[in-house]
């Protein structure tokens, strides 16, 4: 697991190329798969990308902290409910818990091909 680091270890230790390539070819791969196929919203690709693993926190925080809440806003019937819970889940925990596993294996390919050392 040691070789399979985040495009964000890539880009502050300065080889940003491998960092931006890596984030673009696992935006194709997730867009590809998830987008084009399931029709999952190629926002929720991107924002998987970008959040890399914050987002699976982001989603276990609403699920087990916030979730209780959201009824309780005025306003809100038990409908709301069931939307909120699809919004985080189809465009939140989904997207990024494949992005998590695709970013790294695109980083590490995209690091094998640009000759990184991994020490």
């Amino acid at each position: 697991m040691k070789y399979f680091k985040s495009p964000w270890f890539f880009w502050y230790t300065g080889h940003r190329l491998i960092a931006a390539f890596s984030m673009l070819i696992s935006t194709a791969m997730l867009w590809f798969v998830l987008a084009a196929t399931e029709g999952f919203s190629i926002w929720a690709v991107i924002i998987a990308v970008l959040l890399d693993a914050v987002g699976f926190w982001i989603a276990l925080i609403y699920f087990f902290v916030l979730r209780q809440y959201v009824n309780q806003i005025p306003f809100f019937q038990d409908s709301f409910q069931n939307f909120f819970d699809s919004l985080v889940l189809n465009h939140l925990a989904i997207p990024v818990i494949i992005a998590y596993f695709s970013s790294r294996l695109a980083s590490f390919l995209v690091a094998k091909i640009c000759k990184f050392e991994f020490k």
